[in-house]
């Protein structure tokens, strides 16, 4: 039986869960993710279509082009013309031409909203490569969890032998067998809820790369293990910078502030310049040329009102950045926190409580030899040593998953 006990430990302290198969890290399936997903294209194709918009807003009004005709004595078109020197045909051109300056604030407000729009194109992007980070971390865990299940199975299959062996001569019970069955059904509960979440994330990650759900996807690849952020107050203070979101929100302050320049200069005339050529036969032509100015005579319920409405806009932006910075600063120290404490957990797992569970488990495993100990505390320490693993398996993928969500919210690839 001793020999035995150091062949279940030594299963046990095994490292290498992973195959020899061709193994797939998040960072190769960027390329895909950018070519493939649709989300990120439709962010694409929104913001080409913004910077659309620029060269639109700083444009003069479409030109008038018109004809007109005087007949006499008959209101059919061109009648008299020649003969009568009050019938005439003619050409008439008008253009309209905003107040000084507008064309180019509507021209600002374009541009700067279409660099708002880039933005949001990189917070899709952001979340995206989140969303694909975090399903790898699924996955991966799926893998990992599964391997120390299979390590788990074989542990317990040895117990059982070793169980069955003492019940043949005698020395055990049916009892210590039926437990030990009862944890290898209860370890294929485990694998299938497993399995589920390895088909679950393997479909997230399909649907991310534009393929379909059940797509093949190779076994994830090992990783250099992930850790909370050195210096958060600096990334705090960086928010500014490397956020997308806050800089959309930036770009719509400064949008809405142009706005209020274009609402004041709607108290400014706009002006439309008219000529007309006018065609008369025999006679001499005769030209028109006219000049027209909008007047501001309903300023109260109008151009003060826009530049009211305009103001408030702005302020609104304003509160919109200071509020999204405030969230987004708790965003991230919620999840540093969480990362750190996961990284705390798996410390005192590797330094304090997994060897602790081994010894005991080591411990139970001689007494049984011994005929002084029970089965059932053989049974227990292997059931406690294996919850262990399974827990720091789940501190792992909460670390890596805190800081995935930092690195999203931040705007930086912080998961190894």
């Amino acid at each position: 039986m001793g020999r035995i006990a150091s062949f279940l430990l030594l299963l046990l302290l095994a490292a290498d869960w992973t195959s020899a198969q061709d193994r797939v890290h998040w960072r190769d399936l960027l390329t895909e993710l950018e070519a493939h997903n649709p989300s990120l294209e439709a962010a694409q194709k929104t913001l080409e279509a913004m910077r659309q918009r620029a060269p639109q807003a700083g444009s003069l009004p479409d030109p008038m082009v018109g004809v007109s005709y005087l007949g006499m004595p008959t209101p059919l078109p061109f009648q008299g013309v020649g003969s009568d020197p009050m019938a005439t045909a003619g050409l008439m051109v008008s253009q309209e031409f905003p107040a000084r300056g507008v064309r180019k604030l509507r021209y600002q407000i374009a541009r700067t909203e279409a660099e708002a729009e880039r933005g949001t194109y990189e917070q899709v992007w952001n979340t995206l490569v989140g969303e694909l980070q975090r399903a790898w971390v699924e996955y991966r865990y799926a893998f990992d969890a599964l391997e120390l299940l299979k390590e788990n199975e074989r542990l317990l299959g040895e117990v059982l032998r070793a169980s069955e062996a003492r019940y043949a001569v005698g020395e055990g019970s049916q009892r210590d067998l039926l437990q030990a069955q009862t944890q290898l059904s209860l370890l294929a509960t485990k694998r299938e809820r497993l399995e589920q979440g390895k088909r679950v994330a393997a479909a997230k990650v399909n649907a991310l790369l534009g393929r379909e759900p059940f797509t093949a996807l190779a076994p994830p690849g090992a990783t250099t293990p992930a850790t909370p952020p050195a210096d958060i107050e600096e990334i705090l203070k960086g928010l500014a910078d490397t956020s997308p979101l806050l800089a959309r929100a930036e770009k719509r302050i400064e949008a809405r502030g142009l706005g209020v320049d274009l609402a004041r200069k709607s108290y400014q005339p706009e002006t439309k310049l008219s000529a007309t050529y006018m065609n008369r036969g025999g006679f001499e032509p005769m030209w028109e040329v006219s000049l027209e100015f909008s007047v501001p005579a309903w300023f109260r319920t109008k151009q003060r009102p826009e530049v009211a409405e305009r103001t408030f806009e702005l302020a609104a932006a304003r509160r919109e950045y200071e509020a999204t910075l405030r969230d987004l600063g708790f965003q991230v120290r919620e999840q540093y926190e969480a990362a750190r404490t996961a990284k705390r957990l798996i410390e005192i797992y590797d330094d304090t409580v997994i060897p602790q569970a081994r010894l005991a488990l080591e411990s139970s495993m001689n007494g049984y030899e011994a005929g002084q100990a029970d089965f059932l505390n053989v049974l227990s320490g292997f059931v406690t040593l294996v919850d262990y693993r399974m827990a720091q398996l789940d501190e792992r993928r909460n670390l890596e998953l805190a800081v995935s969500r930092i690195g999203e919210l931040t705007g930086k690839e912080l998961l190894p």
